[in-house]
């Protein structure tokens, strides 16, 4: 069995899949909790998403995010689990943008990522406002609450 993706038109074994998917899965989530640990501003809980959803193809990125999220939600925190939308969303932009020719060289693929930031972040905020109330224990609340503070 074999799953083929469309941006370079090759047929990649199923054994493939089914090995890089819970490996990125296990990146992402050792991120996740690198994060946390070290109270960092940044995100590093989509790194295997991005690996998966441009080597094999969108949808196979986006049940890496999936995954992640479920397994973070039970590990470290439920909070994690609404945000599973924000790695599909990262996962179809990149695995599509690459598709499309974004990932051609360093110009595209740097305005890819930018994407990748911008439809990510558009995501995210609705959750984090009307499910969160604005708060979900992350650095960034601190920041937050400084700039606010700042006027």
């Amino acid at each position: 069995m074999t799953a083929e993706t469309k941006s370079v038109r090759v047929k990649i074994p199923m054994t493939y899949v089914v090995a890089l998917v819970p490996v990125a899965a296990a990146l992402n989530i050792v991120g996740g909790v690198i994060n946390s640990a070290l109270h960092l501003p940044t995100f590093l809980d989509m790194i295997g998403t991005a690996v998966v959803a441009i080597t094999l193809g969108p949808w196979w990125g986006a049940l890496t995010g999936v995954v992640t999220n479920v397994v973070l939600a039970f590990v470290q925190s439920p909070v994690a689990l609404p945000f599973a939308a924000c790695n599909v969303v990262g996962a179809l932009v990149w695995g599509y943008g690459v598709r499309w020719g974004m990932g051609k060289n360093f110009v595209r693929f740097f305005i890819l990522n930018v994407l990748v930031a911008l439809f990510v972040t558009l995501q995210a905020v609705p959750i984090y406002v009307f499910v969160f109330g604005g708060a979900t224990g992350h650095f960034s609340d601190m920041m937050t609450a400084a700039f606010l503070a700042m006027g």
